[in-house]
């Protein structure tokens, strides 16, 4: 079967939850964590007091602790847990470098890959690529393959990161096919990622729409001259 990354979030839990969770998760069988900070409850619109005893940063250094044997007292665990821990980096973000700085602060602290929200433009997309070239973590560029003129609505204007340009919200809107057209624009973005130099791509599709990601799998297969993904 396929690895799976767990997403976890700052969120809604103090340290000691956190903790818990990672360590119960960790017993499971889960040692992939995306590690973020978590959407402010602010962004939906409701009343409520959110918990963040710590933040992205903060959760790095907790999963890079418990590698190490301990937690976050410096108590030890017992036995040191092997997560391999990732980030999210956002190529869309005005000021890039500000970005890549924090992208270094979490390398240090022990993220060894970053996940991207889908890139706005083949500009940005070259620009992260060339600040990112030396570092030492992979890069995996997200990549949405969009389905109507009103899911890449509401991706733009209702979920954090995702900035999608005019023209492409345009072409999904005026598509005869807006699926088949989904597929070609992320065609488009998957050639400006390996065309940057990226190595890593992964694929979000909407609403269970697994062919549309299927599609693009055996596009980037193709592409790259392996074999096609069998039926």
């Amino acid at each position: 079967g396929l690895t799976a990354i767990c997403h976890c979030t700052c969120r809604d839990r103090n340290l000691i939850g956190q903790q818990s969770e990672l360590m119960g998760g960790y017993v499971l069988g889960i040692s992939h964590v995306l590690a973020v900070t978590g959407d402010p409850i602010s962004l939906g619109g409701r009343e409520g007091t959110a918990v963040f005893d710590t933040n992205s940063f903060g959760l790095i250094d907790m999963l890079s602790r418990m590698n190490r044997g301990e937690n976050m007292g410096g108590e030890s665990i017992g036995r040191p847990t092997s997560f391999t821990i990732g980030c999210a980096l956002n190529p869309n973000r005005a000021r890039m470098d500000g970005e890549i700085r924090r992208l270094e602060k979490k390398v240090a602290l022990g993220a060894t890959y970053a996940m991207t929200q889908p890139p706005e433009d083949l500009a940005r997309t070259g620009e992260l690529r060339e600040k990112t070239r030396e570092m030492d973590v992979a890069v995996f560029v997200g990549i949405v393959p969009l389905i109507s003129g009103r899911n890449a609505d509401f991706l733009h204007n209702e979920v954090p990161g995702f900035e999608i340009p005019t023209e492409v919200r345009r072409r999904i809107h005026t598509a005869d096919d807006p699926e088949a057209e989904g597929v070609d624009i992320a065609r488009e973005y998957v050639d400006m990622a390996l065309d940057a130099g990226f190595r890593h791509i992964y694929i979000m599709p909407m609403l269970r729409r697994y062919e549309m990601a299927y599609a693009l799998v055996d596009y980037i297969r193709e592409r790259e001259g392996t074999l096609p993904c069998p039926d």
